[in-house]
């Protein structure tokens, strides 16, 4: 009876090896052919891609973005019955929902392995794809350049014709207090002098109340959100959102520096934590706050190496228009090409609403951090050796991360002159007016710097002209070329039509003046 009992357990033992085997085979060979065969080919790259970099584990551990098909009758993972398996065996819990197909979950990586889980999530006939949470860095180049002079991105008085050309733009607009730049970073110092009075609050919420008054999801969100820890307190621990917000939109208040765009408002936005790194998660959440409440212009001085589906399709959907920086380099701080195979997302998404931005020093050269690419980069901005706010103070920075916002800040100018213009209109402008360097020509797409006033002068010429319409006849003509041509040869820099006739605004009325009339005319 006892050998009789072994026998059968031993039986039932090698039937259920047998079948274990069975099983995990026929999975493999599904998920396999489901993963190569999905139309879209969305699965087989970012399995590829999460092969390629898992050595990195540049990822949230324990968890996964998965997005559900939208033909499946019920979006949770929770009760998706086809996925409920998968999720059971797995033990995952819905984290968040990041929109309504869309959803961040968790399992427990110490008991099973990524590879496994993604696989599995990917082969599900429901799952339109499943990928890590990758994590992003902000793009701020850790050494600092020798000193040029505070604020040389505005105005530089060491090479001429390098900087992004705002003070003309100022003498149509400083920005309308009705734009809204979104800026996902670390947070803002909103108590700071120089910002406070920009920093966008939420007047349909009643601060301190504990209740979510404008039903947005957001309990007492009064000045934005802190994405990365949960809570409505977006101040600034790290100091790199600051520095970025004060390039935008520092108060033109006679006190500290001035932005480019000083009287919009920056909505802050903190995605990152105090190490300075932010999960996808996190920037979608952003992302979608941002676009609920209106905004339509977003600064992202942040990348990370790794394609994200839910990112590039948060931002595709979004109808705004995306600032991003190019990145700042490979390990020892050189710049990389970003149409090769490492990019750097997101402004290595091949979208239309995205300007990806590199660094260019104050001689007009490309920044030695900054990334590149004729294909992949658009244009250039200051990036190197930047002056701005940072919590309690002022201080200087580099890196793409502060390229950005130079033309973050002109897209607010343009916007400000029509409101009624379409993310794709502002890039547009942007592209089609810029300040071409000889040095740029084979690095980047437009081989130019960004230039405020080009922009808003393409975007709304009608509001724009003027500057050089100096006779206020309606059109800008030979006349006002022959009026300033006049003043020059003359220097009558000092009488009462200086500040119509000095054009670009440099103190003096020069050739500078007169080519800036002659552009207008053709």
């Amino acid at each position: 009876m006892k050998k009789e009992t072994i026998s059968r357990l031993l039986t039932i033992i090698f039937m259920l090896s047998i079948y274990g085997y069975r099983v995990q085979a026929v999975t493999n060979n599904t998920m396999s052919n489901n993963i190569k065969n999905d139309k879209s080919g969305t699965k087989a790259k970012i399995m590829s891609n999460y092969k390629k970099n898992k050595a990195k584990k540049n990822f949230k551990e324990g968890e996964i973005l998965v997005k559900i098909k939208s033909s499946t009758s019920n979006s949770s993972v929770e009760s998706v019955e086809s996925v409920d398996s998968v999720k059971k065996k797995y033990s995952m819990k819905v984290k968040k929902q990041l929109k309504k197909q869309l959803e961040v979950v968790k399992f427990d990586n110490k008991k099973y392995s990524v590879d496994e889980v993604l696989l599995n999530l990917n082969n599900n006939s429901n799952v339109e794809y499943a990928e890590p949470n990758y994590i992003s860095k902000l793009s701020s180049s850790p050494s600092m350049e020798p000193d040029f002079s505070k604020m040389w991105g505005l105005n530089n008085t060491t090479t001429k014709g390098i900087d992004i050309n705002v003070e003309n733009a100022w003498k149509t607009t400083t920005g309308n207090p009705k734009i809204v730049v979104c800026i996902i970073d670390t947070g803002i110092d909103y108590n700071h002098k120089d910002l406070k009075s920009n920093v966008w609050t939420n007047t349909k919420e009643i601060v301190g109340n504990g209740i979510d008054d404008d039903k947005d999801g957001y309990i007492d969100d009064y000045n934005g959100w802190d994405f990365a820890d949960g809570t409505n307190n977006s101040i600034d621990n790290h100091s790199h959102g600051t520095h970025v917000s004060g390039i935008i939109a520092a108060s033109s208040n006679g006190i500290g520096t001035v932005g480019v765009a000083p009287t919009v408002k920056i909505m802050p936005l903190k995605a990152a934590n105090d190490q300075g790194d932010l999960y996808t998660s996190d920037v979608i959440s952003a992302l979608q706050y941002g676009t609920s409440h209106g905004v339509k212009l977003f600064n992202c001085s942040f990348g990370g190496e790794d394609f994200s589906r839910a990112e590039y399709d948060a931002i595709k959907n979004s109808n705004a228009l995306f600032v991003c920086a190019a990145g700042n380099g490979d390990a020892n701080g050189y710049g990389i090409n970003n149409d090769n195979a490492i990019k750097n997302y997101p402004a290595s998404f091949d979208l239309p609403n995205i300007i990806s931005v590199a660094s260019v020093k104050s001689d007009g050269t490309l920044s030695t951090f900054s990334n590149y690419g004729t294909s992949s980069v658009d244009i250039a901005a200051p990036g190197s050796n930047i002056y701005s706010t940072v919590p309690g103070g002022y201080g200087y920075r580099s890196g793409t991360s502060m390229a950005t916002p130079h033309v973050t800040g002109a897209a607010a100018l343009v916007m400000s002159t029509n409101m009624n213009l379409t993310p794709i209109n502002v890039k547009n402008s942007i592209m089609k007016s810029n300040n071409k360097l000889p040095e740029l020509g084979e690095k980047i797409a437009t081989g130019a710097i960004v230039d405020a006033y080009g922009a808003m002068f393409i975007a709304s010429p009608s509001i724009v002209f003027s500057i050089t319409d100096v006779d206020k006849n309606g059109i800008t003509d030979t006349n006002d070329l022959a009026l300033v041509g006049s003043a020059y040869n003359s220097r009558t820099g000092e009488s009462k039509y200086k500040d119509i006739l000095d054009i670009n605004n440099d103190g003096i009325i020069d050739v500078y003046d007169l080519v800036r009339v002659s552009k207008v005319m053709k």
